[in-house]
């Protein structure tokens, strides 16, 4: 129904394993598999293929280039299509890690040491041939491998401080009778002698025809008559972690790292802001899943970091312009002497500012920051220390009212639902007054993320271990009665896309697109995407949509994954007097056997798309789904499902309010 692309960015290390491959370097690392040389720098990541991007292994062998995951994916590097192909992904079932850079190969055999067991795998039969738990007297669970090396038939393994060593039948290993035995290894004395069986120094060198790569866990060099050149640094990605991620109202991403820094994106690459505090929220992170960023339209953006204070910017979170710090006299609470914290942050219903709470042991207080960095706090949280996830927007009486999950204290596990209501503070010289608070508690977990489905106008919830939505009529939070799909997720974060889809991050299953079955929030459906859809990692730390690029991205430890559908777009302004942009067709000429398809976008979502043929004879029509997010993509074929003629054909889109038509010229 979407037309879907799936692409990411990563810091990749650690450097794990790497080996030559033409005159550069193939490296495993933590952010997928790099090639690097002078003027090359390619990251291959799950959605090229490898369907993973923490790389613990790589060899080359007499096929090609093999690549081992975390866990044991085995993918195959495609020279031609520069893309890779998982072979093998049944070691996964045992969640025992590969030993970092120790995998070797020997014709079409790889041996694959994991942390409990040594396997061997058939390139050309992709399957495993046998997996040993044993070597002579010792159990690989206890005396673990920590390298392997092969000289000329034997297969060497380092176990501890000590080696065996076995001759292998590497042509015909199903004729080697005695590879099960564990007695059939023997105990090598002169392993020390063996630079490949050594343990890996903190730097490790790779030599080309011309020149050396000195390669560290964080490092990549290339050294040639006498010349170091320093190849490092990755552009597009110069971040160490991402803990949280938010859309820009205008297009585009911001993101925060526990080290302080902000970073954006415009979902081609990612930048630094120039602004660090020097600190971070460090472990808050993830202890207690903050969301503290928060956009308005103009580009002034608001961020916390945890006990340092708030931080205001414009320009898109690229220039300070206010700090708000706890010992700079402003009313937010110290939790303890000097150090303020907030888990949370929105933007004001008016726009003229943004909300958070900070916590303190006897109630936490609900502040308003304007964006010209004036704060002004009212004490509300009666007895429960932490205010968590929040949403503002204005009820019919023109009052303010924030939704917000809050907690008994930063490490309880009692929780509950607070809907404060307030007149607007410009009323009231900016003061937080005449506030209604009700509580709906026995919410447990706390909260952890709220989501505003604008279609249902619903507020979502989500705790570590269940999502809920608030239902206004009864004045309570329910869980949906089923969910097909989804069972037992740790919860990190959610988000509505602008059809109504819940979109919901978890810290080991990747992301689930959640639906309505009908009209109840009651019963649910599920779709779960992994690393092997595309997911840069299964962990997710936080989702955000934009609406105006259609574009969904996920922060990770060690990179992001950005996720384009047509639903991901709003179509709300698409063909109405208010519309920024008129519809786009392209490309002209399209050329079927070249281009991927022919986009016509910025439709209405109501709206039915017809192409003719010169002649008027009806080629084509397409409405309802095939529109999504105001965008259609022909591929060229009439309802007969073959191409086309060349020549010149005719579009007509009738929507509700508006006609437009417009001429396409198809060559082939």
């Amino acid at each position: 129904m979407a037309a879907e692309e799936w692409w990411s960015f990563s810091n990749p290390v650690p450097i794990r394993d790497g080996i030559l491959y033409g005159e550069g370097v193939m490296l495993a690392t933590g952010g997928g598999v790099r090639y690097r040389t002078i003027e090359a720098d390619e990251v291959y990541h799950s959605e090229d293929g490898l369907e993973a991007s923490n790389i613990y292994a790589i060899v080359s062998t007499s096929v090609g280039v093999i690549a081992i995951s975390e866990f044991g994916r085995v993918a195959f590097f495609d020279e031609v299509k520069k893309n890779w192909r998982v072979l093998n992904r049944s070691y996964e079932k045992n969640q025992s890690r590969v030993v970092p850079g120790a995998s070797v190969a020997a014709g079409a055999i790889i041996t694959i040491s994991f942390e409990d067991r040594l396997s061997f795998f058939d390139i050309n039969k992709a399957a495993s041939v046998i997996t040993l738990n044993r070597i002579s007297s010792k159990n690989l669970s206890v005396d673990k491998i920590s390298r392997i090396a092969i000289h000329g038939d034997s297969l060497y393994v380092r176990l501890g401080n000590s080696a065996y060593a076995r001759v292998m039948k590497w042509n015909d290993m199903n004729a080697d009778t005695r590879l099960t035995d564990p007695e059939s290894w023997t105990k090598v004395d002169d392993w020390e002698s063996m630079d490949d069986l050594k343990l890996r120094e903190s730097m490790w060198t790779i030599s080309s025809k011309k020149g050396t790569y000195e390669l560290t866990s964080y490092s990549v060099n290339y050294v040639e008559d006498g010349k170091k050149h320093y190849l490092s640094i990755r552009d597009d990605f110069r971040i160490e972690k991402l803990y949280e991620i938010q859309n820009m109202p205008k297009g585009g991403f911001i993101g925060a790292s526990p080290d302080g820094k902000l970073a954006v994106s415009d979902a081609s690459s990612w930048w630094n802001s120039e602004f660090s505090i020097g600190v971070g929220s460090a472990e808050a992170t993830s202890d207690q899943r903050i969301k503290v960023i928060s956009a308005l339209p103009d580009g002034t953006v608001l961020f916390h970091i945890w006990g340092m204070g708030f931080f205001i910017f414009s320009k898109n979170g690229n220039q300070l312009e206010y700090s708000l710090k706890p010992s700079s006299g402003h009313c937010f609470d110290d939790f303890v002497k000097n150090w303020t914290i907030a888990t949370s942050s929105t933007v004001a219903p008016d726009g003229s500012g943004f909300l958070t709470a900070t916590a303190k042991d006897d109630g936490y207080s609900l502040v308003y920051i304007t964006k010209h960095g004036e704060a002004h706090c009212a004490k509300v949280g009666d007895g429960f220390t932490v205010g968590g996830p929040m949403y503002a927007t204005v009820n019919e009486n023109g009052s303010w009212v924030v939704y917000m999950g809050a907690k008994e204290s930063l490490n309880s596990d009692n929780g509950r639902f607070d809907i404060i209501t307030f007149p607007p503070p410009r009323s009231n010289g900016n003061e937080i007054v005449n506030w209604k608070i009700r509580s709906i508690g026995g919410i447990s977990p706390p909260l952890l993320d709220l989501a505003y489905d604008s279609v249902s106008n619903r507020i979502w919830t989500v705790s570590s271990s269940t999502i809920a939505y608030y239902d206004d009529d009864q004045d309570t939070v329910y869980a949906p009665t089923s969910i097909d799909g989804l069972r037992g997720a740790e919860f990190t974060s959610i988000e509505a896309d602008p059809h109504g889809n819940l979109w919901a991050g978890t810290a080991n299953q990747g992301v689930y697109k959640l639906s309505l079955k009908g009209r109840s929030p009651d019963t649910l459906r599920s779709a779960r995407f992994t690393t092997a859809s595309g997911l840069f990692n299964n962990n997710v730390k936080d989702v955000a949509i934009d609406p105006v690029l259609g574009i969904a991205c996920f922060a990770h430890d060690n990179g992001a994954s950005c996720y384009r559908r047509n639903d991901f777009k709003s179509a709300k302004k698409n063909m109405t007097d208010s519309a920024s942009f008129d519809v786009a067709v392209y490309p002209v000429p399209y050329r079927p056997k070249i281009h991927k398809a022919l986009v016509i976008e910025n439709i209405a979502e109501d709206a039915t798309v017809s192409i003719y043929n010169r002649g008027g004879a009806l080629m084509r029509s397409f409405h309802g789904d095939e529109i999504l997010g105001g965008r259609l993509e022909w591929d060229g074929k009439g309802k007969d499902q073959r191409l086309v003629a060349p020549g010149v054909y005719y579009y007509v889109i009738n929507a509700a309010s508006k006609t437009k038509k417009g001429k396409i010229i198809i060559i082939h």
